[in-house]
């Protein structure tokens, strides 16, 4: 399941204290919050957010992808004779490999919650090919009534998400984890 959250921001400021403007003379502003730190906030105190690249949310739904990995063009023919001769020994890595997506799925799930702080905000708001990722992502830019906004995004894993459905209390923790 998606959480969408209104991402806490922090005005940026120059060398001598004073806020600093956009093109358009508007403050500029930084997330306050970290992903990484986010993130693990929410896995302690609530459970996994999803992990499992071959899981895709999107605005249409939850996607099941099958991922073909394939060694990179690039890579010396001797690294892989070593790695070939010499298994388990670790001479390739996964960033030797290309990924690439050759099937996927529409899974028959997939909800999405926003927070009572992002009010009329609905997915008809979001493009058509928005993607939303997985684990927690904080700072995203949306423009959204004329008014550029930061949102935060949790994906949890099934698990985890019936948990925060189950309890608003367990939901308000997963918030203030996010919005403050």
């Amino acid at each position: 399941m998606i959480y969408i959250f209104k991402s806490p921001v922090n005005p940026v400021l120059d060398e001598l204290g004073q806020p600093v403007l956009d093109s358009l003379g508007r403050q500029k502003m930084t997330v306050k919050n970290h992903a990484g730190i986010c993130q693990s906030m929410v896995e302690a105190a609530i459970g996994l957010t999803e992990h499992d690249k071959s899981i895709q949310y999107r605005k249409e739904g939850v996607y099941q992808l099958t991922i073909e990995n394939t060694l990179n063009p690039l890579i010396d023919r001797r690294m892989v004779a070593l790695d070939t001769a010499n298994p388990g020994m670790g001479f390739l890595t996964s960033d030797d490999y290309i990924e690439r997506v050759v099937d996927e799925t529409l899974l028959p799930s997939g909800s999405i919650r926003f927070s009572p702080s992002l009010p009329g905000l609905s997915l008809a708001d979001f493009p058509d090919n928005a993607a939303f990722g997985n684990g927690v992502s904080c700072g995203i830019s949306f423009l959204w009534g004329g008014d550029l906004i930061q949102l935060s995004i949790v994906v949890l894993s099934d698990v985890a998400s019936s948990l925060v459905e189950a309890s608003e209390i367990t939901y308000e923790v997963l918030r203030q984890i996010m919005e403050t």
